[in-house]
């Protein structure tokens, strides 16, 4: 709760995280054992565990580790010594490696794509594809973030991906994130159409829930319509950014 990246609080998908991943795989193991007792051989062991067919969660479990350890090895907020001495760990945690090299989509893929969508979601193809907008971005747009006259979006907040959370959106995903973006006129008039065929105001999300207008669209749900919809286009290998 005190931890801080860059002077600002750890995002609420942050936490969570960082949690599942404690509870998931490192309490199970390395849970009865104080971090004064932890040595290299126990971090190695633990380590070697792990599922290696998913390089991702070794990943993510090693940096919640790391991230305990590096602060056992600092003195605490009330200036009491550091419970570590020395880290166990000795080795660095590689990148995982890209499964397959992506082949970006067509202009008529695309298309097919745009066309296979449900019609209250499919701009949102457009905006990846023209606008590079990650998913998130295009989950958490309101009308009011598209500017016609200047031929601009905004993009100010990304959709909360957390469980159970009352914060529908969150900042971006990085300061560098919250950017405006070009608007090709091609799209910014199928925008205006849509926004008028849909009935949107200035103060709805572009694209809301069916069941509830005032919430925004999930991820994951528009990432279920997208992943029907490339399948149209033969294209199962596409990622929606």
């Amino acid at each position: 709760e005190n931890r801080r990246t860059n002077g600002k609080p750890l995002k609420a998908s942050t936490k969570y995280g960082i949690v599942k991943a404690y509870e998931n795989h490192i309490k199970p193991v390395l849970g009865n054992i104080a971090l004064a007792d932890i040595t290299t051989q126990m971090v190695n062991d633990f380590r070697n565990s792990l599922d290696p067919s998913q390089p991702v969660m070794i990943r993510n479990t090693m940096k919640v580790l790391r991230g305990m350890i590096n602060t056992a090895l600092k003195p605490d907020i009330n200036g009491n010594p550091p419970i570590l001495q020395m880290s166990p760990l000795t080795a660095s945690e590689p990148k995982p490696e890209s499964k397959h090299d992506i082949v970006i989509a067509t202009p008529d893929e695309v298309k097919t794509i745009y066309e296979a969508m449900p019609k209250a979601y499919a701009p949102s193809i457009l905006l990846a594809s023209l606008c590079a907008l990650r998913i998130g971005e295009i989950c958490a747009l309101s009308v009011a973030d598209i500017d016609f006259r200047r031929g601009v979006i905004t993009i100010a907040h990304t959709r909360s991906t957390t469980p159970n959370t009352s914060e529908l959106v969150t900042a971006p995903k990085t300061s560098k994130s919250a950017r405006t973006e070009m608007m090709p006129e091609s799209l910014a008039a199928t925008l205006k159409e849509f926004i008028k065929e849909q009935g949107l105001s200035k103060d709805d999300w572009l694209f809301p829930m069916r069941t509830d207008r005032a919430t925004p669209i999930r991820t994951n749900k528009l990432r279920y319509y997208y992943d029907k919809a490339k399948l149209a286009a033969n294209r199962p290998d596409l990622h929606f950014h």
